[in-house]
C-alpha cells in the first residue's frame, strides 16, 4: 500500500504538484509514527541539526561505515518517503528540505 502512495507522490511531482507531494508525505509519515513538525523555522532546523551532530560527533567514518543495514521496515519506508519528498520541499517549502534530508 505504501509503495502505491510513493508512486502517487512521483506522479504528483512530475506534474509540478509539489504541495500535494508534501501533504502526502506528511500523511504517510504520520501513519508510520514519524511525524514532521508543522511549525518550521530556522530555530527548529538548527535544533535538529545540533541533535544530529551530537549523535554523530563521537563516531568516526569507520564507525559509520561499520553500522549494520537498517532492518526496521517502518524506518526504511519512512526513508523512502522522505527521499521522494525532498525535491518537492526544495521547490515549495524550502525550510522543510533540511529536515527531510
Amino acid at each position: 500500500e505504501v509503495f502505491a502512495h510513493v508512486l502517487q507522490m512521483k506522479y504528483l511531482s512530475s506534474f509540478g504538484q509539489f504541495n500535494k507531494v508534501i501533504h502526502k508525505c506528511r500523511d504517510l509519515l504520520q501513519r508510520l509514527d514519524e511525524p514532521l513538525p508543522t511549525d518550521i523555522s530556522e530555530n527548529v532546523i538548527m535544533q535538529e541539526y545540533a541533535k544530529t551532530k551530537a549523535k554523530l560527533n563521537a563516531l568516526t567514518e569507520e564507525d559509520i561505515l561499520a553500522l549494520p543495514d537498517m532492518t526496521d521496515k517502518k524506518k526504511s519506508t519512512a526513508m523512502l518517503i522522505l527521499g521522494d519528498a525532498v525535491n518537492s520541499a526544495v521547490i515549495c517549502q524550502p525550510y522543510l528540505a533540511p529536515l527531510l534530508s
